[in-house]
């Protein structure tokens, strides 16, 4: 499935509760404010819908996406921070209001963007390499979207 199918077929796992695109000059704004250069694939996904009111249902993450202006620096949120080694790494989702953060880590090296679970008590964890590993984990329901609770 191509990356424009995944958006659309997240968008319509989202109920009609998207935002409108982003535009050239919002994406812009943020990369300047975030200190970074969004790979293609994010813009992609921010184009086509820039966050959500509501989020996916249950059985596919509970994830709501964020409109660029709340996108945040881990360090920016000092519950998700607590533990987290990737303090630059770019909270953008988050599942059933807030229970954990979804974060990107852009590699300015190259247009790689690894998504992680932040949930400010554990080390954050590898989701997907990519948006669209993320997009398909929420439409396939894997496992890899949510915390896991280590037992002592």
């Amino acid at each position: 499935m191509s990356l424009e199918e995944q958006i659309r077929e997240v968008a319509g796992l989202l109920g009609g509760s998207t935002l409108p695109g982003a535009s050239f000059d919002e994406i812009a704004a943020t990369e300047y404010r975030l200190g970074v250069r969004l790979p293609d694939d994010v813009r992609a996904l921010v184009s086509a819908f820039n966050g959500s009111e509501l989020g996916t249902p249950v059985d596919h993450g509970w994830v709501t996406f964020w409109p660029l202006q709340a996108w945040q620096k881990v360090t920016e949120e000092p519950s998700a921070a607590a533990q987290s080694t990737m303090r630059d790494a770019i909270l953008f989702a988050d599942h059933s209001i807030v229970s954990w953060w979804y974060a990107i880590a852009p590699d300015p090296a190259s247009d790689k963007c690894p998504v992680y679970l932040v949930d400010g008590v554990q080390a954050e964890r590898l989701v997907a390499p990519s948006i669209s590993g993320f997009l398909k984990a929420i439409i396939d329901d894997e496992d890899v979207l949510y915390r896991s609770v280590q037992r002592g």
